[in-house]
């Protein structure tokens, strides 16, 4: 599976403390649904990393087939450092231990498109369950009017 992480990066490396302050005034605002049909809506703020956006695409391409569409608008671009514990002070702000992506609230951030609705909200389901903050299944205007998803939701 693709591994999550920029390819080239400079002279942007965050604490795990300024991430709080800094970060989270640098986003994207997606609150409807630009392509897709069903998408996953984040209820807090909160941070994703690359694994947990690894984990949601094997689990939708798994249940899907591939043979639906996949919108994914996180990408972990910001690195998080820390120094081990017996190193003194100084020289440096340390290694990079993780890359991650800083989700607002009511943010979109997956989206999917195609035939059968119940098998994306099956898959969708189960990335639910792969992510660490509370999220929520948000569906299509035309979509709401379907007498099935009724039942499911």
């Amino acid at each position: 599976m693709k591994d999550f992480k920029p390819i080239f990066f400079k002279y942007k490396k965050y604490h795990n403390s300024m991430i709080v302050h800094k970060l989270k005034k640098k986003e994207f605002k997606h609150f409807k649904l630009f392509i897709g049909v069903i998408g996953l809506k984040a209820l807090k703020s909160n941070i994703i990393n690359g694994a947990q956006i690894s984990a949601c695409i094997k689990n939708i391409a798994r249940d899907c087939k591939r043979k639906y569409k996949i919108w994914i608008y996180c990408f972990p671009n910001v690195s998080l450092t820390s120094k081990s514990i017996s190193v003194r002070m100084g020289k440096g702000i340390g290694s990079i231990i993780n890359w991650i992506f800083v989700i607002k609230k009511n943010n979109i951030f997956i989206e999917l498109m195609g035939k059968y609705k119940h098998i994306i909200f099956k898959s969708l389901k189960n990335c639910k369950k792969k992510i660490s903050f509370s999220t929520k299944i948000i569906l299509n205007n035309y979509t709401k009017k379907w007498k099935n998803f009724k039942n499911i939701i």
